[in-house]
């Protein structure tokens, strides 16, 4: 399990190599012509809204605050998509995302190889790169992997500043003493954590694994390190700034926080059980988890025997926040991107470790046709029995038969070859292949909003262009998100069905997209017809959750009243409201 440590620089060829299998990953979805989902939309539209609107400190969602989120993730999306093309093309809002994820993986590479050896470095940053989970939000047009990406960048900053080549340690560490610049940038960029998420969150992910790292292995040394002033100072002055300024313009967002992580904690905000990291943790690492499982085994005698500190830090940083993290009813396999850095280099050893068991097989049993005959033929046969379960095309069974058979049997043959860089980057290739056809065939045949997608392109044909257009907001407070991205900046939120009797409005008729059992509500304000209707709607339960268009020719002598604004809270679903009268006619 040990790898030539002499040289602890990632050179230029390396981060080149490491930015071009990031490019290669991410292709498929800049040009297979992928829809947003619901969660991608939300966040799309925060960034478009922002854009138009020339207010880059605080993101809205129909013109409402929406404090969900600091605006960091939102310029980094924004800015690289309105460089390339702009904020209303779903590629292009994927370009940001990517270039994250691929500084995330170059910054792990350099980490780790400043510890551990450029060989491992390099390693760790592809494997980074292929697991199922980091390949998805890579090209994720959302918020999640940039919180990833700085706290890997903070977690590389650790293993430089205790691990590294520029690791030497002052003779007195005092509390205003110095110390090496890797030790100034763990504060900062852990500061920086809270420009993308809420206050804290990123922080726990590796103040928690620092912790039980020093505390649990007694190093002291490493310790006084931490404890300075002019560190959390510095620490302070990043983290506070996000926090501060939103609390100034909206107040309420004290009260949003503390509703987020108090129901987090103990009160099922999107509850799971005990065990839910357990299962999802090695789900993200695919098709790494056995590696990675393999890397704790070969790896242990270090951590608990020999103490060796870098790999004690790894262990920390991907194991402590999973536990952690467990123990609150809030859970979801995205906050665990925050922690899948250390898996890379736990991933390669077990990697090293199987390939050196399996070099020293018999050649008949390295061969590509006993790759073919115990991976690539039950599998096949197993595609081929459930064809008609497979979305797509008849053929589509047989494709999906022939191409595992290729793939196992590649990855077979490239596992157990002698030559560990040919087992290695021939590996990585089938993965990279794979990850294409899987993403390129959900893409085709698993894009649940076609339909509504079919839909809304009629709208825009519909509603003429001098009629207003709104969409309502549903009980589920992202919904509405994506169809109002879907339609453009022409679109307007109605918060709650109350509000067509705003002020606001002065046409006498105006088009509505909403869900078919919302008609009876509209008939309260006019005459209303239903104009269009999606032939299915995404997750729908029944034909009344469809998406509809409406017509709605207000009636004369209706009521109207001042709209009231709409606070971060509420434009989130945590609290009510508001809402204004229901329909009055004079």
């Amino acid at each position: 399990m040990d790898f030539p440590t002499d040289d602890h620089r990632l050179r230029p060829p390396d981060a080149l190599l490491l930015a071009a299998l990031c490019a290669v990953l991410a292709l498929p979805a800049w040009l297979d012509g992928r829809g947003l989902t619901t969660h991608e939309a939300t966040h799309c539209l925060n960034v478009r809204e922002m854009f138009d609107r020339g207010d880059f400190l605080i993101p809205t969602y129909g013109g409402r605050p929406w404090l969900e989120r600091p605006p960091a993730p939102h310029w980094l999306t924004g800015i690289p998509a309105a460089l390339v093309a702009d904020c209303s093309t779903p590629w292009a809002m994927r370009v940001g995302p990517a270039i994250a994820a691929c500084g995330a993986v170059l910054a792990l590479a350099w980490g780790v190889a400043g510890a551990l050896g450029r060989r491992l470095g390099l390693m760790s940053g592809a494997i980074l790169a292929t697991t199922r989970e980091w390949a998805a939000y890579a090209v994720g047009a959302e918020a999640d992997i940039f919180l990833a990406a700085t706290v890997t960048l903070a977690g590389a900053l650790v293993l430089r500043a205790e691990f590294g080549p520029a690791a030497g340690r002052p003779d007195r560490v005092t509390f205003f003493g110095p110390r090496p610049w890797p030790v100034l940038g763990v504060f900062v960029v852990l500061g920086a954590t809270n420009a993308m998420k809420g206050p804290l969150f990123g922080t726990a992910f590796v103040v928690s694994a620092l912790a039980v790292y020093l505390l649990a292995g007694r190093h002291w040394d490493g310790l006084r390190r931490y404890v300075w002033f002019w560190g959390w100072l510095a620490y302070v002055a990043v983290g506070a700034l996000w926090p501060i300024v939103s609390y100034l313009r909206y107040p309420d967002v004290a009260d949003l926080w503390m509703n987020d992580y108090g129901k987090r904690l103990s009160e099922g905000y999107i509850g799971a059980p005990p065990w839910y990291y357990l299962v999802h943790v090695p789900w993200n690492l695919f098709p790494w988890t056995l590696a990675a499982i393999v890397g704790l085994v070969v790896t242990a005698r270090r951590v608990f025997r020999e103490g060796d500190r870098p790999w004690q830090f790894l262990w920390a940083w991907a194991l402590v926040p999973p536990i952690a993290f467990s123990a609150f009813d809030g859970k979801h396999h995205h906050y665990m991107l925050n922690c899948m850095a250390p898996w890379g280099p736990l991933a390669a050893a077990g990697a090293v470790a199987l390939w050196r068991v399996a070099r020293d097989w018999h050649g008949w049993v390295r061969s590509p046709l006993f790759g073919l005959l115990i991976l690539g033929a039950p599998g096949a046969g197993a595609a081929l029995a459930f064809a008609k379960k497979i979305p797509g095309p008849d053929w589509i069974g047989m494709a999906v038969a022939a191409g595992w058979a290729v793939v196992a049997t590649a990855g077979w043959t490239f596992a157990t070859h002698r030559d560990g860089r040919v087992a290695f980057v021939g590996l990585v290739v089938v993965i990279v292949v794979a990850h294409a056809a899987a993403g390129l065939h959900r893409t085709a045949y698993l894009d649940r909003y076609d339909d509504d997608r079919t839909f809304l392109a009629e709208v825009k044909q519909v509603v003429p262009v001098e009629v207003p257009l709104f969409v309502l907001n549903e009980p589920h407070p992202l919904n509405a998100a994506w169809v109002l991205y879907e339609l453009g900046p022409r679109a307007h939120l109605l918060h709650h069905a109350t509000f067509l009797s705003s002020d606001r409005i002065t046409a006498p008729e105006v088009y509505v997209v909403g869900r078919r059992y919302d008609q009876p509500v509209l008939a309260g304000y006019g005459e209303v017809t239903a104009v269009a209707e999606s032939v299915r709607t995404r997750a729908e339960a029944s034909p009344l959750e469809r998406y509809t268009l409406f017509r709605l020719r207000f009636f004369p002598n209706l009521e109207r009243y001042p709209e009231p604004p709409v606070n971060g809270m509420q434009a989130t679903g945590r609290s009510p409201g508001p809402v204004l009268p229901g329909p009055v006619r004079r």
